[in-house]
């Protein structure tokens, strides 16, 4: 876990809301993938002391040079695919692993699981949602308005204008808006922005069904492999179920503070 972005070549996660969450999390990808959790540089032939997770086999030892860099790395490349495609290989040993708690009755540990599948699966989400507003350059969607039509321009996911256009006006993109100077957004969004993405996604997802998109700069589209998965049932209290493929809302923003990212180092050698 660490605080800030690093341009080191990792792949990061986040921000998030809570530093449980982000615990959560990465207890979530510890559990599906046996990848090793120590912070030690592995030389040419390891050369660390193998741990009781390679005896429990829940580390491939890299640490310890009980595995080849080939096979390691291809682990690696499973979590890679996972968070930029298809989210079944994350998502799937975690429900076999909740799934066999409770038909052995152990529903603490069953618990646990669930609250790390569903962080995950939010997770996932959500970068997928934010990463596909904030690809496109600018969007610009128009909605039904009392004196006609609402306007609203989007750039890089970012609230530009809303202009309101009388009835009688033909339905045209503003072109007196004043220019941002708005760089693409790699990796996860800087802590300034991340509120601001997640109300606008929220925002069109609430009037998704009476927005018309007026016009697209740029790419707007997200993965839709493993989508379905994604899609989480939201009670507000404390009985939380995923169901996959079923979706009743989504939980609504809270003003806490953003403690930082999950940072996965690249792999070795």
């Amino acid at each position: 876990m660490v605080r800030k972005v690093l341009p080191d070549g990792a792949r990061y996660l986040g921000p998030f809301r809570s530093g449980g969450q982000a615990e959560l999390l990465k207890a979530a990808i510890e559990d599906a993938l046996p990848l090793r959790r120590c912070t030690a540089k592995i030389g040419a032939r390891g050369g660390g002391s193998p741990s009781a997770l390679l005896e429990l086999r829940r580390c491939l030892g890299p640490c310890a040079g009980a595995v080849a860099p080939e096979v390691y790395g291809a682990v690696v490349a499973r979590l890679e695919a996972a968070l930029d495609d298809d989210s079944e290989p994350l998502l799937a040993p975690l429900r076999q692993r909740m799934a066999g708690y409770a038909a052995e009755q152990r529903y603490e540990q069953a618990a646990a699981a669930r609250d790390r599948l569903e962080v995950l699966t939010r997770a996932l989400a959500e970068a997928r949602r934010i990463g596909a507003l904030a690809g496109a350059e600018e969007i610009v969607v128009a909605r039904p308005h009392p004196r006609g039509r609402e306007v609203t321009v989007l750039r890089r996911g970012q609230l530009v204008s809303v202009t309101i256009v009388p009835a009688d006006n033909a339905l045209q993109p503003p072109t007196d808006v004043r220019e941002h100077d708005l760089q693409p957004i790699t990796g996860p969004p800087p802590r300034h922005l991340v509120d601001e993405l997640r109300l606008v996604a929220r925002w069109l997802d609430q009037v998704a069904g009476e927005v018309e998109v007026v016009a697209v700069s740029g790419t707007l589209a997200s993965p839709a492999i493993g989508g379905a998965a994604l899609q989480v049932r939201y009670d507000p209290g404390r009985q939380r179920r995923l169901v996959p493929g079923e979706a009743r809302g989504r939980p609504m923003l809270r003003p806490l503070a953003l403690p930082g990212f999950l940072s996965a180092p690249g792999r070795p050698g």
